[in-house]
């Protein structure tokens, strides 16, 4: 599935690249690896996922954090 053509989604990933990292399975990987897609045993939306498929972390600043924030 492709994301909306403009970034005004509030769970999409920044439009800079930076290291993520998800709170669910503590995976760290680059922002531009999240997942536009529907996963219909977690949610009923299409959502940005975690790039782990087994992952139920969703959403830039929800789940997924610039690793920058969580070193704080």
């Amino acid at each position: 599935m492709e994301p909306p053509g403009n970034y005004n989604d509030q769970m999409a990933p920044p439009e800079e690249d930076i290291e993520v990292e998800c709170l669910h399975c503590g995976q760290r990987y680059c922002a531009h690896e999240m997942r536009y897609e529907r996963r219909p045993e977690y949610s009923r939306d299409v959502l940005w996922w975690c790039k782990n498929p087994l992952c139920n972390g969703a959403g830039f600043d929800w789940d997924i954090f610039d690793v920058r924030q969580l070193e704080l």
